[in-house]
């Protein structure tokens, strides 16, 4: 299970990090408890995934892999604005609301501030990450077709405006995460 987790995490470019897979994740790292399915730190460059199904460790890793991305410092600002946009907009099949909402709910009492991070990016972080997690198992989400009239104008609308800004949508950021473009991007 870890060498295919490994794999993964270096195509995305992240081969300085460090992977341990875990029955429990807090004998690993203190600021985990036995329950967390898995966790990135960025002072020592390390992401924890608890040993469960492989599907349920592959979306983990995804998760944590955008923390390290964006930690490393690969993740351009127009591609961070691009996705938290999205998440904004986009429901989470799994849940039934936005991947915005959802990271307000989930990380209500996390303490973001104590990593050094405003409430508000430790927010748009955890739902960037989630998306891209779900995104790796449903990347139709994100794409026009599967979304009401209503929601496929508003899209049209929105890809005009970015086709003369040269904004781009989650789903090119998304690409670029797995293809491995934004990882190798120097750090």
């Amino acid at each position: 299970a870890k060498e295919a987790l490994e794999a993964r995490l270096h195509a995305y470019g992240l081969t300085d990090v460090t992977l341990t897979v875990e029955r429990d994740l807090s004998r690993a790292h203190t600021g985990l408890g036995r329950e967390d399915l898995g966790g990135y730190e960025s002072d020592t460059d390390w992401i924890g995934v608890k040993l469960t199904s492989p599907e349920v460790m592959q979306g983990t890793l995804d998760h944590e892999a955008v923390h390290a991305l964006r930690s490393a410092g690969v993740i351009r600002q127009d591609e961070w604005t691009a996705v938290i946009d999205e998440t904004h907009r986009v429901v989470n099949p799994e849940t039934g609301r936005t991947f915005y909402d959802d990271a307000e709910r989930s990380y209500a009492p996390y303490d973001f501030e104590g990593q050094g991070l405003a409430r508000t990016e430790g927010i748009e972080g955890e739902a960037f990450a989630e998306a891209f997690s779900v995104y790796n198992r449903r990347p139709d989400i994100f794409a026009p077709a599967t979304r009401s009239v209503f929601d496929k104008i508003k899209r049209v609308i929105f890809a005009i405006r970015d086709t003369f800004t040269g904004k781009e949508n989650a789903a090119d950021v998304f690409t670029k995460i797995i293809s491995g473009e934004v990882g190798a991007r120097p750090k």
